[in-house]
């Protein structure tokens, strides 16, 4: 038999989560729920987003009497902002590998995939959905507020509308989970919700005239934990879908090497590699090490021939 997780999701992130997979790659219109109380917690869909996480984000609400609430980065009233994939074996995802989403076409594009590529990602396949949690404050007036992010680096989003209705004063959502299945209640802390944020990464890009069918890297970095220093490296795949990947770090030199995932049937009789663009090889190195660099990087063809002027750059 197979063991159940006793773990159970908050109502309000299953819900969001199916939303923002409707919405991805686009920014909502609107807050989850579009009527709230002063004082509840709301969830926005704010795009394709890249930063963005609570503690460099701030937050500003108009309430409808004039009233301006401000929200610095890192204000508790700041619960997340966490970024939702797709289902890797959702049309959503699938469809942009393959050129067909099953029948369910959106306008003339072959693929919703299409779409958030071309008009939110510039060809990006890697693309998410920014979902930031928020507490509305205790002294909103009734009427329309509205709510606008700017993250440190000046990416904004809105303003959009929440409806605060006289129903008294709502109260934030604790996020309440059953880890043991046995009945509990344990509210996730702050510290569970910031876990699930993207944490601080190097990301690696890579250019050329001609697109390899393999990529060798070779980096180097301070020295680990487990040799003296700080950090442990990990190598994230954010397009495994178009490509594979295999690295290995002793506590201070990283090899990786990247291969495409394999290959499909675009048209009848002409086959295309899932690693048909830049943006595909993309990779982040996370595990909180220091001072990373590039020492070199090679491209092969699919005959594992070498191919001059591929590079790469740390972002």
């Amino acid at each position: 038999m197979q063991k159940k997780s006793h773990l159970q999701l908050p109502r309000l992130f299953i819900i969001c989560c199916s939303i923002a997979l409707l919405l991805s790659g686009c920014s909502g219109i609107e807050t989850f729920p579009t009527s709230a109380r002063a004082g509840d917690t709301i969830a926005l869909a704010t795009g394709w987003k890249q930063g963005y996480t609570r503690k460099n984000i701030s937050v500003t609400i108009n309430s409808s009497d004039g009233a301006v609430y401000t929200y610095s980065p890192g204000d508790p009233a700041i619960r997340a902002a966490v970024n939702f994939y797709p289902d890797p074996v959702s049309w959503m995802a699938v469809g942009g590998v393959i050129g067909s989403d099953g029948g369910t076409k959106y306008g003339e594009a072959a693929s919703y995939a299409d779409v958030i590529e071309q008009y939110h990602t510039g060809d990006d396949p890697d693309w998410w959905q920014t979902v930031v949690f928020l507490d509305l404050p205790s002294g909103l007036s009734t009427g329309t507020a509205q709510v606008t992010i700017t993250s440190l680096s000046g990416a904004s989003y809105g303003p959009v509308p929440v409806n605060i209705i006289d129903a008294g004063i709502g109260q934030a959502f604790q996020f309440n989970t059953d880890p043991l299945g046995a009945g509990g209640v344990f509210p996730l802390s702050e510290s569970h919700l910031e876990a699930m944020e993207r944490s601080t990464h190097y990301t690696v890009a890579f250019s050329g005239t001609t697109l390899p069918a393999a990529v060798e890297l070779e980096l180097q970095h301070d020295a680990d934990s487990l040799h003296g220093g700080v950090g442990r490296a990990f190598v994230a795949n954010p397009a495994g879908d178009r490509k594979t990947i295999n690295w290995k770090d002793d506590g201070q030199f990283l090899r990786i090497i990247v291969l495409g995932a394999g290959t499909t049937e675009l048209v009848p009789g002409a086959t295309e590699s899932t690693l048909d663009r830049w943006d595909a090889l993309k990779l982040y190195v996370t595990g909180g090490i220091q001072n990373l660099q590039i020492n070199s990087v090679k491209g092969f063809d699919a005959q594992g021939a070498q191919i001059t002027g591929v590079t790469a750059a740390l972002q």
